[in-house]
């Protein structure tokens, strides 16, 4: 039996008791909840975010991906799934990121994650459910959307869900064998497209539009990062790395384009950069959001001295409504992995001066949301995401 044919049979034994195992957890009658549980008062069921937690044993590692709300406290177990493979390997679970929107009354929602068996796959699924009162039914439920063609050649390294959920914008990392090139491209997938393939989509499906692409010159290697989709759902942004600075540029599509077929048109613009505001410079991540009537970015950067995180807000109108733009408003509080509700707040990973500045990271284990007022922390958990979008 030839080495590549024993490494496609272990991947789809492996693929195979992935989809059983959640498959199955999915199809457990749900935990009776504690007496306690504001789950049982409610009339109807609302998420405005979701999160992960760590369950299972040492041995039997698994986590649960949960639908949460932020105002009540209430929270719903969605998909369970293995976090260590059948033949020892580590899946790495990453990148939650969850969209809704509601319909005759009923909220529809598609959640979106990441996980990797090293060095065998690499997938992205999607998990749609719809909510009718207080009642959680699948719709469609677990489904593949992107698979990788070359696990050592490529990955998906970061991605988010528009805000109606239709379309998923990623960042593609490509190494060329041939040239030893690193190339980093900032896409779009129709999701349905996706899901009507038995397989998912390959990370290169000829369908993807390339938004960016970014190649190395000379002895600079440009970088892409961070696909974040606006709250109108007609913009991606993105940061850019420049030889001496950051710059954050966003995509613009064609107003009206998810009527218009695929694949859409647009132009791209850039909204400020660390040459004019040196605050953009320590930038890793950021999420766009709709608060008080305007289109704020919540931004995340490391601190000048500690690897800490903090989140700061940009006002984006302001950004575009001048020259030379300072948009960094007052508002910072330490926290990383921003994400906007639908009203406003920002839900996060929770840091706070008193815990331990030496785990004081993305790992930290705790859900925070800022109000826009006051912060505080919500629950435990990993990798929360807003809902995002627009008010309902």
């Amino acid at each position: 039996m030839n080495t590549r044919f024993c490494k496609w049979l272990v991947s789809f034994a492996v693929f195979f008791c992935l989809i059983f195992v959640i498959s199955t957890a999915t199809a457990k009658k749900p935990v009776k909840p504690p007496p306690d549980d504001p789950c049982l008062t409610m009339d109807s069921f609302s998420p405005d975010y979701v999160f992960y937690r760590d369950t299972g044993t040492r041995k039997n590692s698994k986590s649960i991906i949960f639908l949460a709300e932020s105002a009540t406290g209430c929270e719903r177990a969605l998909v369970e799934f293995p976090t260590v493979g059948e033949n020892g390997g580590y899946i790495d679970v990453r990148y939650l990121k969850y969209s809704s929107f509601i319909e005759d009354g009923d909220t529809f929602g598609r959640v979106i994650w990441r996980s990797s068996l090293t060095g065998i796959e690499e997938i992205v699924w999607s998990y749609d459910f719809y909510i009718s009162g207080t009642e959680l039914t699948p719709n469609g439920g677990l489904r593949k959307v992107l698979v990788n063609g070359s696990y050592w050649d490529q990955n998906v390294r970061d991605f988010d869900l528009s805000p109606d959920t239709a379309t998923l914008a990623f960042k593609l990392y490509r190494n060329d064998p041939a040239t030893g090139e690193h190339v980093y491209d900032i896409r779009l997938i129709d999701i349905d497209y996706c899901h009507a393939l038995s397989s998912g989509c390959f990370f290169e499906d000829e369908r993807a539009v390339v938004l960016a692409e970014s190649r190395p010159e000379g002895d600079f290697n440009y970088w892409l990062d961070s696909p974040t989709w606006g709250p109108m759902g007609n913009r991606v942004y993105f940061t850019r790395g420049e030889p001496e600075y950051n710059v954050l540029q966003f995509i613009e599509l064609d107003e009206g384009w998810e009527d218009e077929g695929w694949p859409p048109s647009f132009i791209s613009k850039d909204l400020f950069s660390s040459e004019t505001q040196p605050e953009f410079q320590r930038v890793r991540g950021h999420a766009s959001g709709f608060m008080d009537g305007a289109e704020y970015l919540a931004i995340e950067r490391t601190h000048e001295l500690i690897n800490c995180g903090y989140i700061y807000l940009v006002n984006v109108w302001d950004c575009e409504s001048v020259d030379n733009p300072v948009c960094f408003t007052g508002v910072e509080f330490e926290g990383t992995n921003p994400s906007w509700t639908k009203d406003g707040k920002v839900i996060h990973h929770y840091h706070h001066s008193k815990i331990n500045r030496k785990v004081c990271s993305v790992w930290g284990g705790k859900v925070g949301l800022y109000d826009g007022i006051d912060v505080n922390e919500l629950t435990d958990g990993y990798f929360p995401d807003g809902a995002g979008g627009l008010p309902e």
